[in-house]
């Protein structure tokens, strides 16, 4: 096997014959600068198999200087490594190492892989390390996305990768994408999983027992400096997503020690339809080379133990709702609102939501199943796996059944079978006096041999001039189930178009997780107002799914491909599946971020902003 030295030279290394020329080589490489970085430990290769070549390197090695650590990935844990340093280790391998006295550091010499839409499972990985002795980290692979620079025929520009270079992919193996693996792209712009690293690698850790009391807890995680050398801190007090308090203070606590810290918090009232979260914070005191002064470098939400954010008393709404069921559909009156429910000669379910004649939606709602596949996604096959659920929509009615229990409100439900796969899905309209329609949604499985779902919700259709979305959830950045911890709930407002987030091949994008309300408004400040009953997951891009889903096979897709709509697509979710991040080719997201066919219910309510 032929290599190359520092100096550009070859060796020679993996024949016995070789083994000389290869260490007298590694020898004078040594000597010609015993303290630079680069040779501060020996790594005998990598991802070849461990010979006889190995021991004889590691003891030529240990002899000549046994000083230094030697570590080689391949050797596992036998005695032909100090340090042991898999790649890509599962989660229970890492368990099962945490619990035990390795007696040599664990290393991982590549993990946490960050190709597309990636880092799932992030924190889960920190929480094993932190609770070891021997856990001492890893090196993510990859830092940066190894894309060139590029432009379409149009000169649009774009990153080229594997079979972009003009010459057929069949000509010249490749394979596609797989080095735009990184956390920042290639001008080094941060990927969304670039600030959940961020957050994880944080160097305090503050947690609170009862944090309504203003007691929190610091844990220094630095080996060799005091927390007051390195932060000046400061605290929020959040009431809905409003800021109601606040303060600074400083803490002196040592490496590697924890110390409680009180908070002179304003008194608070708990109420239903009432949250508080306690915010921390910690920045730079001093600028270094690598950031300036009162840069944050810290920060945390503590949710405070009596909050009954969702069970809101119900406002009573004066007036009277009309309902009419008649030429294919079911109509829903009050005032100036108006709601109308096909039966599917006009679309099935809600196809119309209009407020003095001025309809929010631009096509029939309906459910929605799927989401464009990550690169994790097709690297565990998932395109295919899960497919029976990209047009799991389709729906036949069984039944529209219209309620009214008192002239306030009165409800259209809509019973559906979901002819794909052969299960239930009941739909409920309910207008009330002021306007509002709630939507209800009940999926009902008779059948066990359906795969896992990817997403499950329902998909509306708005205008595009709605393009500002205001939200009270996790932001300001995506974030998924998995991967949220960067994301603090707040109140956050952006554009659709900010929504889409270009990673180098086209793919699953702009989640927003943990929501309790948004809305999409125009210029004037009109527009759609969607609030749940419990937290939502939300999504709204002027791409629809299947603009950024190429199928069975990648397709050799990128943005500058990818054309936005004239329209918004707004996606309402009970949840969506991690996005994963143990690997790129055959891990699944973490189990408990899976979701398994059976019975599911959720609702949210419609309103108009204006």
């Amino acid at each position: 096997i032929e290599a190359h030295g520092l100096d550009g030279g070859p060796f020679i290394a993996n024949l016995p014959e070789w083994k000389d020329a290869f260490m007298d080589r590694m020898y004078r490489l040594v000597e010609r600068d015993k303290n630079h970085a680069c040779v501060t430990f020996w790594s005998m290769g990598n991802e070849y198999i461990f010979g006889e070549n190995n021991k004889a390197m590691y003891r030529w090695t240990k002899a000549y200087d046994p000083s230094r650590p030697v570590q080689f990935e391949r050797a596992g844990e036998n005695e032909f490594t100090d340090i042991i340093c898999p790649m890509y280790p599962t989660i229970a391998r890492m368990r099962d190492h945490a619990s035990k006295e390795l007696g040599r550091p664990y290393i991982m010499c590549e993990y946490a892989h960050m190709m597309g839409n990636s880092g799932g499972n992030f924190k889960l990985y920190w929480d094993i390390i932190r609770s070891s002795r021997n856990l001492q980290g890893g090196f993510i692979w990859d830092w940066v996305d190894q894309g060139m620079a590029a432009k379409t025929d149009g000169g649009r520009p774009y990153w080229a990768y594997g079979g972009d270079f003009g010459v057929g992919r069949d000509k010249y193996w490749n394979d596609e994408n797989f080095n735009c693996n990184g956390m920042v792209d290639p001008l080094r712009n941060p990927h969304p999983h670039a600030f959940e690293v961020k957050k994880i690698y944080q160097n305090v850790l503050i947690s609170s027992k009862n944090p309504e009391s203003g007691v929190i807890t610091l844990f220094n995680d630095f080996f060799f400096t005091d927390l007051k050398e390195a932060y000046t801190f400061r605290w929020e007090l959040i009431r809905n997503g409003e800021k109601v308090g606040g303060g600074t203070f400083d803490a002196s606590v040592a490496p590697r020690t924890s110390r409680d810290i009180r908070l002179k918090l304003p008194s608070v009232r708990k109420a239903a339809g009432v949250e508080y979260l306690l915010n921390v914070y910690g920045n730079a005191k001093k600028a270094t080379e690598l950031v300036p002064a009162g840069y944050e470098l810290v920060k945390e939400q503590l949710p405070f133990a009596s909050n009954d954010y969702f069970k809101a008393p119900a406002s009573a709404a004066q007036g009277k709702v009309h309902v009419e069921k008649s030429n294919g559909k079911a109509v829903l009156t009050t005032g100036d609102y108006r709601a109308e429910i096909s039966d599917g000669r006009g679309g099935h379910g809600l196809n119309m939501y209009l407020y003095k004649g001025t309809n929010l939606l631009d096509n029939a709602c309906e459910p929605n199943f799927w989401r464009a596949p990550t690169d994790n996604d097709f690297g565990a096959g998932m395109q295919r796996s899960l497919n029976i659920w990209r047009n799991a929509g389709s729906r036949k009615l069984l039944s529209m059944d219209v309620t009214q229990t008192d002239s306030s409100r009165a409800t259209v439900s809509c019973n559906y079978l979901l002819t794909d796969i052969n299960c239930q899905l009941l739909v409920a309209y309910t207008m009330y006096a002021d306007g509002r329609l709630n939507v209800a949604v009940n999926f009902n499985n008779d059948r066990d041999n359906l795969p896992e779902m990817p997403r499950f919700g329902m998909l509306f259709t708005l205008p595009e001039s709605y393009s500002t979305i205001n939200w009270y959830g996790r932001g300001p950045g995506e974030n998924y189930a998995d991967r949220h911890d960067a994301t603090l709930i707040g109140l956050y407002k952006s554009t659709v178009a900010g929504q889409f987030h270009p990673y180098i091949r086209p793919q699953e994008t702009g989640n927003k997780s943990d929501v309790r309300w948004m809305t999409l408004t125009n210029d004037n400040g009109f527009g759609l107002k969607v609030t749940g009953d419990l937290p939502l997951n939300v999504t709204a891009l002027n791409y629809a799914s299947e603009d950024l889903d190429p199928g069975f096979t990648k397709k050799q897709q990128h943005p500058s491909e990818v054309v936005p709509q004239h329209e918004i697509f707004l996606s309402v979710d009970l949840f969506q599946r991690g996005i994963g991040g143990l690997n790129t080719w055959g891990a699944q997201p973490m189990p408990e971020y899976r979701y398994k066919v059976k019975p599911y219910s959720y609702s949210f309510t419609l309103s108009v902003v204006h």
